[in-house]
């Protein structure tokens, strides 16, 4: 992300999933985690998150709290309406439960606010 204004300014940066194939209906996005940037004008900062499979779990036919394999599209934006990244992984290892108790927080950490010639930007 890259501030391209004169003035400082902050953004939300939000963390979306998306399940299409599970076995129960999912919500079309899901918002997972978010991370708030403050840049000073012509700075760029990287944001990177790091979500635990425990975090994906949801509720199947029989009740129980579970992440299923399959493919996950995640996507990154201002909000729902503005994503600006997306990519997909392919999550393997069969069906595990989680309990709600032990669903870890996503992180996110902001690689440093450098200036756009740096970055690479323009």
């Amino acid at each position: 992300m890259a501030n391209t204004g004169n003035r400082k300014g902050e953004e939300v940066v939000q963390l979306y999933v998306s399940d299409p194939v599970a076995s129960v209906a999912r919500p079309e996005r899901q918002l997972i985690g978010f991370a708030r940037v403050a840049l000073d004008p012509g700075a760029a900062a990287r944001v990177t998150f790091s979500v635990h499979p425990s975090r994906l779990a949801f509720y199947d036919e029989q009740m129980d709290f579970v992440v299923e394999e399959g493919e996950l599209t995640f996507a990154t934006g201002s909000s729902a309406g503005d994503l600006r990244c997306e990519g997909s992984i392919w999550l393997k290892g069969g069906t595990a439960a989680y309990s709600q108790r032990t669903i870890v927080p996503v992180t996110a950490k902001v690689s440093g606010a450098v200036s756009m010639a740096e970055a690479g930007g323009s």
